[in-house]
């Protein structure tokens, strides 16, 4: 079981580092800044605003639904990253320089991650054809995170689960 943890740890790591030196120019820096406000907390909230504010029950009731997962998916992300304590990549790696870094300091799981995906999967189970464009969305904040240096591939993925567990538990 060790050299399986030891084996993922690794490929995290070399993956993390080509994704994060491979597409490294200036242009990338602001586009990948500017898509990592898509996972912010404030970006998903006036997005639920807007549906609220919109005067149609359905979208209203979906706003709700978005908060609910939101705050699910928060809470489980916080309570593993204090049970983890992984330290981000610019907090372990020398040569690892965090473009935009946050104020945690733990990295696993992803926030950003999570909360981009709670946004997409409450979108794409509501609204009919928004899947794509959603999801496209959801993993470009979850690569923007790698970019950007504050997060690991798994930290990523694991985020990305926490969404959907939290999305899970509101269906029942």
């Amino acid at each position: 079981m060790q050299a399986v943890a030891h084996y993922i740890k690794k490929q995290d790591v070399r993956l993390f580092f080509f994704l994060h030196r491979r597409m490294q120019c200036l242009i990338m820096d602001i586009i990948m800044v500017l898509v990592t406000q898509m996972g912010s907390l404030l970006f998903a909230c006036l997005v639920s605003a807007a549906l609220f504010l919109t005067g149609r029950k359905e979208l209203a009731e979906l706003a709700v639904r978005i908060m609910f997962i939101l705050l699910l998916s928060q809470l489980l992300v916080h309570l593993v990253k204090r049970l983890v304590n992984r330290p981000r990549p610019y907090k372990t790696f020398e040569n690892v320089i965090a473009k935009h870094p946050p104020n945690c300091k733990y990295s696993f799981p992803s926030g950003h991650t999570s909360t981009a995906f709670a946004l997409a999967i409450a979108l794409a189970s509501t609204i009919p054809g928004t899947g794509i464009v959603a999801y496209s969305i959801a993993s470009m904040v979850g690569l923007s995170r790698i970019y950007l240096g504050v997060h690991y591939p798994t930290d990523v993925i694991v985020g990305s689960a926490t969404a959907y567990a939290a999305y899970l538990l509101t269906c029942i």
